[in-house]
């Protein structure tokens, strides 16, 4: 007896966004499914007070106006007029109750975003080399003197 499965993931979400402030400009969005998205939305702004609440997610779907993710955590940031800022960030297991582990399904209005920011696959590639060449560069800096050394002779080789 065979079992085979076949792998399908869902088409790239597209939507038209407009920017609100400074030019104005139409871009659209193109989202792939369990793209990590972080999501700000600003729930209070007033000259004293300024809440924004982020949520952290994977990108499930959209629609034409909502699209939905499943949550990872949840931050909530509140500043006020004199700088102070205070920031908590809870866990989703902790914010949606009564919900199984894998399912924490949260959909947004697109009119009520104020920023999102994600990164693609592609851009995640080419970032992940930055750390070890770092690190490389560095245990090279070290260990080249020592490498170097002729110690018989007590001086560097050429």
């Amino acid at each position: 007896m065979f079992y085979f499965s076949i792998h399908v993931t869902a088409q790239t979400w597209k939507t038209d966004i407009q920017r609100t402030s400074g030019k104005p400009a139409v871009r659209t969005l193109k989202l792939k499914p369990k793209t990590v998205l972080r999501i700000g939305t600003l729930m209070n702004d007033t000259d004293s007070i300024k809440d924004n609440k982020i949520y952290y997610g994977k990108f499930l779907g959209g629609t034409k106006d909502s699209l939905q993710l499943k949550i990872i955590s949840i931050e909530n940031q509140h500043t006020k007029a004199s700088g102070l800022q205070q920031r908590t960030i809870t866990q989703a297991k902790y914010y949606i109750a009564n919900q199984p582990d894998t399912v924490y399904r949260f959909s947004i209005a697109l009119s009520e975003i104020h920023s999102l920011n994600y990164q693609t696959t592609s851009q995640k590639i080419f970032a992940a080399p930055e750390d070890p060449l770092l690190f490389g560069s560095i245990a090279m800096l070290i260990l080249s003197p020592l490498i170097c050394y002729n110690y018989k002779e007590g001086t560097f080789n050429a």
